[in-house]
């Protein structure tokens, strides 16, 4: 058994940062660690050794990294042209498996949203856009480079056990997942991250659309298709899903503070809709997902027969997978957006058990296998004197949430006259589902308890 306390290195650029470091040291100190921080004057020197060398030994030899992504990218280089002190330290830290917990500011991440694009390809190279540093704002565009290797590294060697041969080097990291073949990257691998997948394979789309009420024909609230690679296809359900999933909210006994309360379990809605993404025939270039959303159901289609040997009455006591795209599952796994192969389904039933909510039902149909996930909620047909605008507002907006003139023209599609909008909201508010607060410019609507219906 060990006794000594784990060391814990920190390292940040220093400049403007000292009172956060000192703080940082303080309190990891406080608990019990043994703490490196060069700016405090904790490392150990070895006059012999470079600056650089001597931080780069420190990090082999303590139990955990802390850094800081800041904007500045730091001191200890010879020239710009070189990776600051805490960049090759993160770098090390990779290769030698390290615990490690990275802070970003704000700045980095903006940075990186806004401008990533201009200096980086796709494929995260930088191009030869010329780059002039923001004096005390935003120095080095490799803070950026940061940034993505702390975030992706980390998440199959750490998650999943997951060992690179070198993590740092994206072409060998490809060979590594089976994504690159003879140096040409692979159709899984298009599928997986390539920014325009739709366009190179229309297979590879996802219809997403919401319906007003459950009778066929129903006006569509919402009909959109996305095209990106398969995790750009999880953010665009994710948010379709919180346009238009109803979110109850009730007072209970017990507590007082209002619960919120889903129409479905979430975790069962995006295990529902991850499976058909991993597992679907790509091969055929026609069908694609679809994920149509009623007032009480929620049906997800994928093209494709289910592999041979796995039946449909199997999928709900999912003691087994059999993954048609062996490839993408495992980048999907070792992403840690799946647990253990499957075990998916059979939790998705057990959630909605939990909450007393029907079983999904999964079936064949056109081709492809169907699940349906059915809610509390009574299907219904709305009142016959709200437009689908209306219903869609009403049924988005939990009880308490506000809305105004601005924010509702946003939200819907189509662009409407400013009287067309106040009416809406006028006659939601004559029926009692909006309650209308403040005067003139300062007006906002405010949902009501009345149940959607």
């Amino acid at each position: 058994m060990r006794n000594e306390p784990l060391k814990v290195l920190i390292s940040s650029s220093v400049y403007g940062t000292q009172s956060l470091l000192r703080q940082s040291y303080a309190t990891l100190r406080g608990y019990g660690y043994n703490v490196i921080c060069p700016p405090v004057g904790s490392l150990a020197v070895n006059p012999r050794k470079s600056n650089l060398e001597n931080c780069l030994h420190a990090m082999t030899e303590c139990d955990i990294f802390v850094g800081f992504i800041r904007p500045i990218s730091g001191s200890g280089r010879d020239s710009t042209e070189e990776k600051s002190v805490t960049h090759l330290e993160l770098e090390r830290a990779i290769a030698v498996n390290r615990p490690r917990w990275m802070m970003v500011h704000s700045s980095v991440v903006k940075m990186r949203n806004l401008v990533g694009h201009v200096f980086y390809d796709k494929k995260g190279v930088r191009n030869g856009v010329e780059f002039k540093p923001l004096k005390g704002e935003f120095d080095d565009l490799r803070v950026i480079e940061m940034y993505e290797l702390a975030a992706d590294s980390r998440i199959a060697s750490e998650k999943r056990g997951w060992r690179f041969r070198d993590p740092n080097d994206l072409r060998m990291a490809l060979e590594d997942l089976n994504l690159l073949d003879n140096g040409r990257l692979t159709d899984a691998a298009v599928v997986l991250f390539a920014q325009e997948a739709g366009h190179i394979f229309p297979q590879a789309h996802v219809r997403l659309t919401a319906c007003s009420w459950e009778k066929s024909g129903a006006e569509f609230q919402e009909d959109r298709v996305s095209r990106g690679h398969l995790f750009a296809h999880l953010k665009d359900y994710d948010a379709f899903l919180g346009r238009h999933v109803i979110v109850s909210s009730e007072f209970t006994a017990a507590k007082s503070h209002r619960e919120d309360r889903p129409q479905y379990p979430y975790w069962s809605l995006r295990e529902g809709f991850r499976n058909p993404l991993i597992h679907r025939n790509y091969e055929a270039v026609y069908g694609r997902v679809s994920v149509s959303v009623y007032p009480a159901r929620l049906e997800i289609w994928s093209f494709g027969d289910l592999p041979h040997g796995l039946s449909v009455s199997a999928l709900k006591t999912g003691d087994r997978s059999l993954p048609v795209n062996p490839d993408i599952a495992q980048v999907v796994f070792l992403r840690g957006l799946v647990d253990l192969f499957g075990r998916g389904t059979r939790k998705m039933v057990e959630k909605f058990k939990a909450q007393a909510l029907p079983a999904p039902a999964w079936k064949k149909q056109a081709g492809g296998v169907c699940v349906t996930l059915r809610s509390r909620t009574t299907p219904g047909e709305p009142p016959k004197e709200l437009n689908a605008r209306q219903v869609g507002l009403r049924r988005r907006m939990k009880p308490g949430g506000q809305t105004d003139l601005t924010k509702y023209g946003k939200e819907i599609e189509g662009k409407l006259s400013e009287r067309a909008l106040r009416n809406d909201l006028s006659q939601l508010v004559q029926l009692g589902y909006m309650a209308k607060q403040g005067q003139e410019k300062n007006t906002f609507y405010v949902r009501t308890e009345k149940p959607a219906g």
